[in-house]
Formats: C-alpha cells, sequence, structure tokens
C-alpha cells in the first residue's frame, strides 16, 4: 500500500508518518511525504496512492475544494 502524506508543517508530518508507520509496522506500507499541494500532484504523475493524507489549510492548492480565495 502506498499512502501519501501533504502538510506544510514538519511537525505534523513527521507525526502523521510516525503514527502510520506504527500502524502498519508489520504490512507492506510505503509512506511519503509533501510539503505542498504541488509537489504531491506532481508526484501523482509516476506514483498512485492508496490513501492520501492532506491538510485543509496550506498556501496553493490545498485541501479545501470549491471555496475561492
Amino acid at each position: 500500500m502506498r499512502i501519501a502524506i501533504c502538510d506544510d508543517e514538519p511537525l505534523m508530518k513527521k507525526e502523521l508518518k510516525e503514527e502510520i508507520d506504527a500502524y502498519f509496522h508489520s504490512l507492506d506500507v510505503l509512506t511519503t511525504c509533501y510539503s505542498s499541494g504541488a509537489q504531491l500532484l506532481a508526484a501523482f504523475e509516476k506514483i498512485k496512492y492508496d490513501a492520501v493524507f492532506l491538510d485543509i489549510e496550506m498556501d496553493g492548492l490545498n485541501g479545501q475544494i470549491g471555496r475561492a480565495h
């Protein structure tokens, strides 16, 4: 399973990655972290993820859908 974490706060990325890695410790899970929505979209061209944890409030592309800024 491939999991992506996208958050602009380093501490949040680190803590979430640690939680996911601990939870799936015995399974074949690859967790990758990104600092922006643009980085995540660029990675999606080469890697397909099974799950994405996306920060709702980030500069640029973020987890908010249908809201004008």
